[in-house]
């Protein structure tokens, strides 16, 4: 990916993981009073059960939640605690990035995504 891909792919990226957390912050924060440890055992508990269905936007949500209470703790997840997991999300992403017709999609997102913070800087 060329400088541009890059930067609109981290832009995405980090609009996307802002958005979710301020979404977890509006539904009322939750799992604001865990701590670490039980945030990092939640964390890997979401993590493989969303593993077991990526399509599943429940499973996701949730995982997404405890990602975002990690986020707004300025703490990284315990990624290394759920190896087998993410070999399988790489495994759906190379799935996904194998049909075009996914592909175009995303990079439309990831475009939208862009052009939408580049607008709210201005």
């Amino acid at each position: 990916m060329d400088d541009i891909g890059d930067s609109m792919a981290q832009l995405a990226m980090a609009n996307s993981q802002m958005s979710r957390a301020e979404d977890y912050v509006k539904r009322g924060r939750q799992h604001g009073s865990l701590s670490i440890a039980d945030l990092q055992e939640l964390f890997v508990v979401t993590f493989r059960d969303w593993s077991s269905d990526f399509k599943d936007q429940v499973r996701r949500r949730a995982n997404d939640d405890v990602e975002a209470e990690f986020t707004l703790r300025g703490v990284q997840p315990p990624f290394d605690r759920v190896g087998p997991e993410m070999e399988k999300l790489q495994e759906a992403i190379k799935e996904v990035t194998q049909d075009p017709d996914a592909m175009e999609r995303v990079a439309q997102s990831m475009l939208d995504e862009w052009i939408a913070a580049h607008e709210r800087q201005n």
